[in-house]
């Protein structure tokens, strides 16, 4: 029994590869600079049909620039069709580092429990415009789809692991398939996320589960 289910497994699995392929092949080009040899482009290209990312005026992506966090919390609401907050002026009343007229104020106050903040200062909570790390983007992941992991010895690979401030998530993340670390065999937790690796990180944990 567990060999079938282990075949079945391993068909599902391929087929999903040469359906996702298939989808690849059929995008049609949208950014200057992503190339369809770009690692990404298939990612980026979905979340693009599916209106959870866009691009710039001038035809480009940025694929190598850093995502705010209020840039990841509007694609992590939009993706994940999660409800809009209510009272936003509210929850805003004691952050000294968003206003409610803030573009991505929604957005932020609707993912918060997500995108927990790493600063326990209610001050400086949002901060909207500093680059999201790969811990803040694999851990909000890692919430939105229930992945905590009481085992957290996964994550002893990393060479870097005592710099990981919510280890559970980051267990749940990297167990599930979510996110990995480098050839070098740190995970960098500090380092800001590129736009290229947001699409692929939330393209990747969309279909999870499915």
């Amino acid at each position: 029994m567990k060999k079938l289910t282990s075949i079945l497994l391993t068909i599902a699995m391929l087929m999903s590869t040469v359906a996702f392929a298939a989808e690849t092949e059929s995008y049609s080009q949208s950014f200057w600079d992503v190339p369809k040899e770009h690692w990404a482009f298939g990612e980026i290209a979905e979340l693009v049909n599916r209106g959870i990312i866009e691009g710039y005026d001038n035809g480009s992506f940025d694929p190598y620039g850093a995502v705010s966090r209020a840039e990841w919390a509007k694609m992590l609401f939009t993706a994940g069709n999660v409800p809009e907050a209510k009272y936003i002026h509210l929850a805003l009343e004691n952050s000294g580092d968003m206003s409610k007229r803030h573009w991505a104020a929604l957005y932020m106050v609707s993912v918060k429990d997500y995108l927990a903040p790493e600063m326990k200062n209610e001050a400086t909570m949002y901060r909207p415009d500093d680059a999201a790390t790969r811990e803040e983007v694999a851990v909000s992941l890692a919430k939105f789809k229930g992945y905590a992991s009481s085992d957290v010895s996964i994550i002893q690979q990393f060479s870097d692991s005592k710099d990981i401030g919510q280890p559970a998530y980051i267990a749940g993340a990297v167990k599930e398939g979510i996110v990995n670390g480098y050839d070098d065999g740190s995970f960098k937790p500090r380092n800001p996320v590129t736009r290229a690796e947001a699409a692929a990180l939330l393209c990747r944990a969309l279909k999870l589960g499915q």
